[in-house]
C-alpha cells in the first residue's frame, strides 16, 4: 500500500506542487498563512492522501521557507555589514555596505513569489498594504535581527510591474555624548538621568 501511495505521489507531483502553492494563495488572501505541515495535509487530503512520506516534498518545503522566512537573502540578512537590502525585482537587490551599492542578480525567485513574500510579510506584522494602501513602513524581527521594512506596492508604478522594499539594519549602538558638542552641564544633566 505505501508503495502505491509514493508511487500516485511521484506520478501526480506536478498537480500536487500546484494546489500545494494554490492553497498557501488562498489562505494568505483570507489572512492566514499556513506552515508547511499544515497545508501540505489540506492539500494532500484533495488527493485523498492520508498517509505519507514528508521527505517527498522536501521542494515544497524550501519553497514555503523562501516565502515566509526570506530564505533568498538569508546571507544579507545575516550579514551585520550590510546596512540596507534593496529588492527591486525578483531577479535585482542592492546591497549598501559602508555608504557604497552593490548590484545582486539573483536567480530562482519569480515575480509572483516576491510578492507572495512581501504579502507574507505585511500580513505577518500586521500591516494594510495593498493597491489601497500602498506604501507600508514598519520594523521587523528577522531572527533577532531588527529592521526597518519601507514597503512600495506595484500598484504605484505607471506600469505595475514589481513592488519593492528597502531594508534597514537598526543598530544596537550607542553615541558618546561627547560626540555632540553639548556643554558640561548638559552632559551631565543626560548622565545623571
Amino acid at each position: 500500500m505505501q508503495n502505491e501511495v509514493k508511487f500516485f505521489i511521484q506520478e501526480n507531483l506536478i498537480q500536487i506542487e500546484e494546489q500545494f502553492k494554490k492553497g498557501f494563495q488562498t489562505n494568505l488572501n483570507s489572512g492566514k498563512i499556513l506552515n508547511f505541515e499544515e497545508l501540505l495535509k489540506k492539500t494532500l487530503a484533495l488527493f485523498e492522501i492520508n498517509h505519507y512520506d514528508v521527505s517527498l516534498f522536501h521542494n515544497l518545503k524550501l519553497w514555503i521557507l523562501k516565502i515566509t522566512e526570506l530564505s533568498f537573502i538569508d546571507d544579507f540578512l545575516k550579514n551585520e555589514n550590510i546596512n540596507e537590502i534593496i529588492i527591486h525585482s525578483n531577479q535585482f537587490i542592492q546591497i549598501e555596505i559602508n555608504g557604497q551599492l552593490e548590484n545582486i542578480h539573483i536567480k530562482d525567485l519569480s515575480a509572483q513569489e516576491l510578492q507572495l513574500t512581501l504579502e507574507v510579510m505585511a500580513l505577518s506584522y500586521n500591516q494594510s498594504w495593498n493597491f489601497s494602501s500602498p506604501f507600508a513602513s514598519f520594523f521587523i524581527n528577522h531572527r533577532e535581527h531588527l529592521f526597518r521594512a519601507s514597503m512600495i506596492h506595484y500598484s504605484t508604478t505607471p506600469l505595475e510591474v514589481h513592488s519593492k522594499i528597502f531594508l534597514r539594519r537598526i543598530k544596537k549602538q550607542s553615541f558618546e555624548l561627547e560626540k555632540f558638542n553639548l556643554n558640561t552641564d548638559l552632559i551631565s544633566f543626560f548622565e545623571d538621568a
